[in-house]
């Protein structure tokens, strides 16, 4: 295509990208002033608010479960609330190679064996390795909770033959 006309076409293009421009503008600030426009942005407004509220409360069960959980009690804390652990090795690799040079050849064949290594340190079958073996901890949360949106329910129960109620959780 010859410069002047490749010209034109990148002219019309512009002309047509702002008419394009302008009108989205303009039906924007129409939509902008219709009720349901502004019913979504006060849903989405109030979606990130309930959101930040929903991340900060799942934040304050993680850790009041991590409190009242103990190692050896059961993974589950409370319904829908379970506890999870897992080990994690903390090491430096150069100085794992030294050591394992000196110490446990087995564990380097043209470099280390990463995961043998890790089982090994994990049983314990490697006293003096350099690495550290770090609890973690996790709280895992259901996904659904919505027996806890359950209001209690009144039952009766009868004793000799008088009718009491009583609060079924």
């Amino acid at each position: 295509m010859e410069l002047r006309t490749m010209l034109r076409e990148l002219a019309r293009l512009r002309k047509l990208l702002d008419e394009i421009s302008a009108a989205r503008k303009g039906l924007e600030e129409v939509l902008a002033n219709l009720p349901e426009s502004k019913r979504i942005a006060e849903l989405r407004e109030s979606a990130r608010v309930v959101a930040g509220q929903k991340e900060s409360l799942e934040h304050e069960i993680r850790e009041a479960a991590k409190a009242l959980w103990q190692p050896g009690q059961p993974k589950e804390v409370i319904g829908g609330v379970k506890v999870r652990e897992r080990k994690c090795l903390v090491y430096s690799t150069i100085a794992t190679l030294e050591w394992c040079e000196k110490n446990a050849k087995t564990y380097l064949q043209t470099s280390l064996d990463v995961a043998a290594f890790e089982r090994a340190v994990l049983a314990g079958a490697l006293p003096g390795a350099p690495a550290e073996v770090e609890n973690i901890v996790e709280v895992v949360l259901d996904r659904d909770l919505s027996a806890y949106l359950e209001e209690p329910r009144q039952v009766e129960v009868k004793d000799e033959g008088k009718g009491h109620e009583q609060q079924a959780g």
